[in-house]
């Protein structure tokens, strides 16, 4: 398995908009991941626009001509029982069929009286299915339960499999390797902190037969302070193989 580069956590997540509150917030259903969806308020604007009532229907507008948005967060509040978050929201054009960023499509619609600037390139937001995690179960070497943090406010407890490896089972004959297997992990877990894990993005291939999530599992290693792969772990210590579940 070749060396991979660190994850990173965006919480960029795909998003279906529920109702336009006003010029500065909406409603979204957002899919955190592991098959859940979150309503959260959502705060698109800044600063004041010079007619809320125009640039409400500017939004309202936008979300009609767009498809597949996507969001990316960070929690801000918790104001009467609803969670609120600031975000950058993008949509592919259903004319053009690009990328558009909600907020710079409002702030050129809005302010055609300043000069024209030259706009820095679109950072195309890509959905990633990353989460900060804290290993709570040791099934065995390749197999773990993990609480992973979803985003909005939104934990999950799940039993993952490590994707990409194959550890000898702790019954029957391998049973003496598949414990050496599950001590190396539970070592591993114990020498590394700041966990964050991957699930596929491909939700058909995202569960292995038994309806555990595959996933990489990555920390930092708490001697050399270097993030630090557990499947590639397992390899380099001969206590697993490559395994590749079906494309």
């Amino acid at each position: 398995m070749p060396p991979q580069a660190p994850l990173t956590v965006t919480w960029t997540r795909p998003a279906e908009l529920l109702d336009v509150i006003d010029w500065n917030w909406q409603k979204f259903s957002v899919d955190v991941g592991f098959h859940t969806k979150r309503r959260v308020l959502i705060k698109t604007g800044r600063g004041v626009y010079r007619s809320p009532e125009e640039t409400r229907r500017l939004i309202e507008g936008w979300y009609e001509s767009h498809t597949d948005l996507v969001i990316r967060t960070t929690p801000t509040s918790h104001i009467s029982g609803d969670l609120r978050y600031t975000a950058t929201v993008q949509g592919k054009s259903k004319v053009t069929g690009q990328r558009d960023d909600l907020l710079r499509c409002i702030d050129a619609a809005t302010q055609k009286h300043k000069p024209a600037k030259e706009p820095k390139p679109l950072e195309v937001l890509e959905v990633d299915w990353t989460f900060p995690a804290a290993m709570t179960r040791l099934v065995d070497g390749d197999t773990q339960e993990f609480q992973a943090d979803a985003g909005f406010h939104t934990d999950r407890v799940i039993t993952m499999r490590l994707l990409g490896v194959n550890c000898p089972e702790t019954k029957g004959s391998s049973r003496p390797a598949g414990l050496a297997a599950s001590e190396f992990s539970r070592q591993w877990y114990e020498t590394h902190t700041d966990l964050v894990i991957q699930t596929r993005k491909d939700v058909r291939h995202s569960t292995d037969a038994f309806r555990r999530y595959l996933v990489t599992v990555e920390g930092q290693c708490l001697t050399t302070g270097i993030r630090e792969n557990l499947a590639q772990s397992l390899l380099g210590a001969h206590h697993a193989v490559p395994f590749m579940v079906e494309a």
